[in-house]
């Protein structure tokens, strides 16, 4: 998903849609977070979104972990404050899991559909 920008693209489709699953409850926002929604839940996790300027260390441990688990993975081309921004959070959010509850099948199909 990197490299796509603009609206209409599937980047902003799920940005868009974030806030909602979010607001559902839908969402594990944060490195931190994510990495244990990932650990103890992989098999609810339909996403896990990585910004654009997390860290190399961030992005290696998210990475590493969710193939280990199975989970996809998608490095955004937004940042952590726009990511953070469309969930409604005042501060940056390297990452976000988007957990199998509320409104997730359509932010999945604006992906490229969803897998597991």
């Amino acid at each position: 998903m990197t490299g796509t920008k603009g609206p209409g693209t599937g980047e902003e489709r799920v940005l868009s849609l974030l806030g909602l699953v979010r607001r559902a409850g839908g969402v594990a926002a944060g490195a931190d977070r994510t990495l244990a929604a990932v650990r103890t839940n992989a098999t609810e996790i339909a996403a896990v979104l990585v910004a654009s300027d997390a860290s190399a260390r961030t992005s290696k441990q998210i990475t590493d972990k969710c193939a280990f688990y199975g989970v996809r993975c998608v490095k955004l081309g937004a940042d952590s404050s726009v990511l953070a921004e469309r969930m409604g959070l005042r501060s940056s959010c390297a990452a976000a899991a988007v957990l199998k509850r509320g409104p997730w099948k359509p932010l999945c199909d604006a992906l490229g559909g969803d897998e597991q």
